[in-house]
């Protein structure tokens, strides 16, 4: 789950980033769109390392090691954001 997690997101930061992306050969044009569809996936990747805490897959430990990369990946895509 992890690695899908963190494969979908280096994908979204590429695409951010305005590059093509090796997968799809897609080049974006709508950022914004992209900015908000990030966004939830975010989201969407932390309601997920809570239900793994929750149901007992990973402890307290492995989940806040997983929040902080998903928190620098943030910090990274609003950094690349402003480039």
């Amino acid at each position: 789950v992890y690695d899908d997690l963190m494969r979908m997101q280096n994908h979204k930061l590429n695409l951010l980033e305005g590059k093509i992306s090796t997968e799809t050969g897609y080049r974006p044009q709508d950022y914004d769109l992209l900015r908000t569809l990030t966004g939830h996936i975010r989201s969407l990747q932390r309601a997920a390392l809570l239900h793994l805490r929750n149901e007992d897959k990973i402890n307290d430990e492995v989940l806040r090691r997983l929040e902080r990369d998903l928190d620098l990946y943030e910090v990274q895509s609003t950094t690349s954001d402003h480039s």
